[in-house]
């Protein structure tokens, strides 16, 4: 079967992360989330004594893409594409201790030529959140349909559905020092598809995520995480059961109003054991990295980069795993209040980890870039142009592709 990797999601990814430049998230974790939902509450557009909903509509990710299923040039198909969409979220609140969230969307992927991709999505969740004086927690279950790639490896575009229920938990111990704790559970499944063969994919997990952060002055935050997850692939032609367990130290640092960095490094053990052949047992270890900085410049200019390099379980047949490594650079430059612009570059590389039965090399070099265009109509509107390139080199000719996009985005909500 063949599969590509979507520079096109990889772009949605940076982007968004770029989107999420905000000072709060260097403060702690109990704070964050109780004052989130409070402003949640506060700024809702309908209240109506415990009740708060805020609605939202509009279209995503329309425009035109010049290689849709990121294929080889001889085989790259173009297209013009929609995504209108309508949600609400809705808030009660019980207490000053608990309140209870819910939040759907529901949106139609709508495609020119390749109508065999018009489907619906429906993405719904719902969270209790407890709030404490000192401690937050929060059980949270969500589902989503979609025709989205589930991961940057592959090119169909099949109805897919994940489901996800978890628990979070943040206690400030003292004034200094935080403890956070997640659980959660998931299930992928592909429920309709012509290629057959993606049902290999299908799998459950769990995940366990134990962290510490120490907040031992503002510029200064050492902090520790310890993971386990493990995945069960049952309807691969090879079952086999993936366990990571991961241990990363990492530091926070504020130096000043205008930079802050996160800097993250651990170790990641990849335990691959298949239930009805042996031979193909394997054990890896890999470096894993996180690295993120923001620089305010001026008051109109401001500039992020990062730094990463994950291992990551590969769907290919003859590959355990690979090391997405990149570097990505990003810039916002404010005409107004209300509109800005900036480019997004990134260079990355993924290496592939062959398996006992696969002599098979494989290295796939990225380069992304992109141009986006942002104007905050009457607040809750927004609307964005993103002007978007990509291109992949590999060792295997027939996985290179490169593709533009063009693409407009209106909301209304938040």
């Amino acid at each position: 079967m063949k599969k590509a990797l979507n520079l096109t999601l990889l772009a949605v990814v940076a982007w968004t992360a770029w989107g999420q430049n905000d000072r709060s998230r260097y403060r702690s974790a109990v704070f964050d989330r109780k004052s989130y939902l409070e402003s949640k509450i506060e700024s809702a557009l309908w209240r109506a004594g415990r009740w708060s909903f805020d609605p939202s509509f509009g279209v995503r990710e329309t425009g035109y893409d010049s290689n849709v299923l990121s294929e080889s040039d001889l085989q790259k198909v173009d297209d013009y594409q929609a995504a209108p969409f309508v949600g609400i979220n809705a808030v009660y609140r019980a207490s000053g201790i608990w309140a209870w969230e819910a939040d759907t969307k529901l949106s139609y992927n709508w495609f020119k030529e390749l109508d065999y991709l018009n489907d619906i999505d429906l993405d719904a969740s719902s969270k209790i959140h407890f709030m404490l004086r000192r401690a937050y927690a929060s059980i949270s279950y969500s589902q989503r349909e979609s025709i989205a790639r589930p991961n940057s490896e592959i090119d169909q575009r099949a109805t897919n559905q994940n489901q996800s229920a978890g628990l979070d938990l943040s206690v400030q111990i003292s004034p200094k020092v935080t403890v956070n704790f997640e659980a959660r559970h998931t299930e992928f499944e592909f429920t309709e598809s012509s290629d057959t063969s993606l049902v290999s994919l299908n799998h459950q997990g769990d995940r366990a995520t134990l962290g510490l952060f120490w907040h031992k002055s503002k510029r200064f935050w050492p902090h520790f995480e310890l993971r386990y997850e493990e995945k069960d692939f049952r309807d691969d032609p090879d079952p086999y059961t993936n366990r990571a367990t991961t241990l990363m130290v990492g530091v926070r640092n504020e130096l000043g109003e205008r930079f802050h960095t996160d800097l993250k490094l651990g170790v990641v053990d990849f335990d691959f054991d298949y239930l009805e052949n042996d031979a193909l047992d394997s054990s890896h270890q890999a470096l894993r990295v996180d690295a993120f900085g923001d620089y305010k410049i001026t008051r109109r200019f401001s500039m992020d980069f990062s730094l990463s390099q994950t291992p990551v379980v590969s769907v290919f047949q003859g590959f355990d795993y690979y090391r997405s490594s990149q570097v990505s650079f990003s810039s916002k430059y404010r005409f107004t209040k209300r509109m800005s612009v900036g480019p997004l570059i990134t260079v990355g590389q993924n290496k592939y980890e062959p398996n006992a039965i696969s002599a098979e090399r494989r290295k796939d070099d990225r380069l992304l870039g992109g141009l986006t265009f942002d104007v905050a109509l009457r607040d809750p509107m927004t609307l964005s142009m993103t002007f978007g390139w990509s291109e992949r080199t590999s060792n295997l000719e027939d996985q290179n592709d490169e593709g533009f996009t063009v693409l407009m985005r209106f909301v209304y909500g938040k």
